[in-house]
């Protein structure tokens, strides 16, 4: 259930980036929806089905940004190893 709800999630994070990015931004910066998706994946999944979030959330990033493709893919990958391992110290 959990799966649907982050799909809901990033489709919503998707529309509101490509739609209202610029009206919702404060002082010039942007709010990164995709980036709140992923950080709900990497707090509510525990199994490795985070890191295929990552990549599916980092992927959509890259395909609505100008940037090359792969970049956000790959650093989504990248923060959730990183929160994963600290999120898992502070549990121990």
């Amino acid at each position: 259930m959990i799966h649907i709800g982050l799909a809901l999630m990033a489709y919503v994070a998707i529309v509101l980036d490509v739609g209202a990015r610029s009206e919702l931004s404060l002082y010039g910066v942007p709010p990164q929806f995709l980036l709140l998706t992923l950080s709900v994946a990497v707090v509510c999944l525990r199994d490795n089905s985070a890191i295929v979030w990552a990549a599916v959330i980092g992927f959509l990033a890259d395909c609505i940004s100008n940037g090359p493709l792969g970049v956000s893919m790959f650093c989504s990958i990248i923060t959730v190893f990183a929160l994963r391992k600290k999120i898992g110290r502070a549990h121990v």
